[in-house]
């Protein structure tokens, strides 16, 4: 089952169309078990840059066939997967207010979304939904930084932003998808080509890449240039915080941090940055702890 229509709630729409802003829904897609019951309770996940919800349909499979009375909606952020056509500024604050509209439209459906899960830059996502709405439910942080990086978007050493320069040099077709491989494997990228290829649409002339680097650009700056450590402050349900223990986004002096802050319940996890690929069986067990 899949969609992104449906009604938000009356006194959402009418602050939105009172701002002249657009309301937008993200793209998302649902995974529940196949038993003939409904889900009681929904938990929502939400990828990386570059990524698409489907990035965490294996996770979700798993959680939902240990737990059937749960359902997991993933979520494509803005000018990601087919959520393209998302009205600027293209930002974290926006982003968070997208799938919040998401949240409130599922409410309106009888779908009650009782916990978040951000991955990377979904991870601060979920945070600046925290400052937007304070009574959401327990939230999940996979390997993802909650403070500003300031100048990270001139680091040469910082492969997120390798790839998005990477990005801004591809022609604008490939006649097949081994074309793009071949560039994004020749340019030192091996290791997430084929991830990247997901983003491939076919088109007259081939093939074309979906993702628009000038929103990912926008994107990247606000997500490195924003502290969102008040959201964990003064949070008060819990976070949990799943950090890899190789390739880490997190830094050891905000591990430290984030052990210390109260609510935060923090697992390290053997693995590398994309956890779920990394320590799938691993992450799945605590992620279903935690539905308890």
């Amino acid at each position: 089952m899949s969609g992104a229509g449906g009604l938000l709630n009356y006194r959402g729409l009418c602050k939105l169309l009172l701002s002249g802003d657009r309301m937008f829904l993200p793209h998302h897609t649902t995974v529940t078990s196949e038993t003939s019951r409904p889900p009681k309770h929904w938990m929502l996940m939400m990828h990386g840059i570059y990524g698409r919800g489907g990035n965490w349909r294996t996770v979700a499979r798993k959680v939902v066939n240990h737990r059937p009375d749960w359902g997991v909606l993933l979520v494509d952020l803005r000018m990601h997967g087919k959520s393209l056509d998302a009205p600027p500024p293209h930002t974290l604050t926006r982003a968070a207010a997208d799938v919040l509209a998401l949240v409130d439209q599922q409410r309106e459906l009888g779908h009650s979304v009782e916990q978040i899960l951000g991955h990377s830059f979904g991870g601060k996502v979920a945070l600046s939904m925290r400052l937007q709405r304070a009574g959401l439910g327990p939230l999940w942080l996979i390997d993802s930084a909650p403070g500003a990086h300031p100048g990270a978007m001139e680091n040469s050493e910082n492969t997120v932003v390798s790839v998005l320069r990477m990005l801004r040099q591809l022609p604008s077709t490939f006649p097949d998808r081994d074309a793009f491989l071949s560039i994004v494997r020749e340019a030192g990228f091996a290791p997430v080509a084929q991830w990247l290829a997901m983003n491939l649409e076919a088109c007259p002339d081939g093939y074309r890449f979906t993702l628009d680097p000038a929103a990912l650009t926008e994107l990247l700056e606000d997500y490195f240039a924003t502290d969102l450590w008040p959201a964990i402050e003064v949070s008060n349900t819990p976070i949990h915080v799943a950090a890899a223990t190789r390739k880490s986004s997190i830094a050891e002096a905000d591990r430290e941090r984030l052990k210390e802050a109260s609510k935060v319940h923090f697992h390290e996890v053997e693995g590398g940055h994309w956890l779920h690929v990394d320590a799938l069986e691993p992450l799945v067990d605590l992620i279903v702890a935690s539905l308890d």
